[in-house]
């Protein structure tokens, strides 16, 4: 089978030599030529070869002027080669198939000088390609090794990162627990200082209830001390032998009053002590009587009493007459009054 197609190349070709191919036949050997067919080109080669076997093998013939000017323009025409098919049959044949193989060799030596030049270039093209890409490829390699430096450092500079990340890490953690540390230190210490400024506030408290305690202690020793002064001066007063004692009750009007009374007519001075007295308002006063046999009472002074009911009257009181035989105490307006108006809270006989 490879023969028939051989065969029929060959056939193609050597009718596309001598310029007798039809039209179809022509653009089929045509497109082969292009296309670069190897088999086609050999058969271009065989066709060549058998064409100048034949045109060896023509008599040589005399041909006139005009038949060579026709030959000659067949040879190398202005434009496309177009010959007409000679006859099989006609005794000059062989001369008629000289000029069409001249000129079909003409051409393909043309065709051939023309693809080999452009072979030529396309393998000029495709050396400068190579080298294009070979340039390429070497700066591909130097970027690669460049890329490959430089994710050398990255790696490096990843892994001080890192390095640096896990001792930042460290010291974070540590300083975490340390802070965790001194939170619970403060919570404790909080905790501690709350119950001391509980404490204190207990202890500020009980201090103030003391202090309290010692101010009312404090006064009541220097009430008591007043007393004691008093009682003294009265035990003193009351020894004396020109001294008359009275012991004072409370009436109607102040049943829980008491008090006592000394009384010295030779040094004409008068001591009262009572207790269990309401403290007047401030417009009235109590008023100290000394009651005769048989005149007016006699008005030994006015005095006050603290809100303890308490009170201490002493007082000096010239030209007092031999006569008293009992003392008293009324509640009057404020200042006194020169007799008894209020009501008599204590009274008693002196002795």
């Amino acid at each position: 089978m490879n023969d028939d197609r051989d065969e029929s190349i060959d056939v193609l070709m050597l009718a596309f030599v001598l310029g007798v191919a039809d039209d179809e036949q022509a653009r089929d050997a045509r497109a082969r030529l292009d296309a670069g067919d190897t088999e086609a080109l050999a058969a271009v080669d065989r066709a060549l070869v058998a064409a100048s076997e034949m045109a060896g093998s023509v008599e040589p013939v005399a041909i006139d002027a005009a038949a060579w000017r026709r030959l000659r323009d067949r040879v190398d025409p202005p434009g496309p080669i177009s010959m007409p098919v000679p006859e099989r049959h006609s005794p000059n044949w062989p001369v008629a198939l000289v000029a069409p193989a001249l000129a079909a060799g003409a051409v393909f030596v043309g065709w051939t000088t023309v693809q080999r030049q452009d072979a030529q270039r396309g393998v000029l093209a495709a050396e400068a390609l190579v080298d294009q890409l070979r340039e390429d490829a070497d700066k591909a390699d130097a970027q690669a090794d460049d890329a490959q430096v430089q994710r050398r450092e990255l790696q490096q500079t990843i892994a001080t990162l890192e390095t640096e990340l896990a001792t930042v890490a460290g010291d974070l953690a540590t300083t975490q627990a340390r802070r965790q540390k001194a939170m619970a230190d403060l919570e404790s210490l909080q905790r501690e200082t709350s119950t001391v400024r509980q404490e204190a506030a207990g202890l500020r408290l009980t201090v103030a209830r003391l202090e309290q305690r010692l101010e009312a202690q404090t006064q009541f020793a220097q009430r008591l001390d007043a007393r004691l002064v008093a009682a003294q001066a009265t035990l003193d007063l009351a020894l004396s032998a020109d001294s008359k004692l009275a012991s004072l009750a409370g009436t109607e009007a102040r049943p829980d009053a008491g008090g006592g009374a000394v009384l010295n007519a030779t040094a004409d001075r008068l001591r009262l002590d009572v207790d269990g007295l309401v403290p007047p308002t401030p417009a009235q006063t109590y008023q100290a009587w000394a009651l005769p046999v048989e005149r007016d009472p006699i008005s030994l002074g006015t005095f006050a009493v603290g809100d303890d009911g308490r009170g201490t009257f002493d007082s000096e009181l010239p030209d007092l007459p031999d006569d008293l035989n009992a003392v008293a105490v009324s509640l009057e307006p404020a200042g006194g009054t020169p007799q008894p108006t209020g009501p008599i809270v204590l009274v008693g006989p002196l002795r």
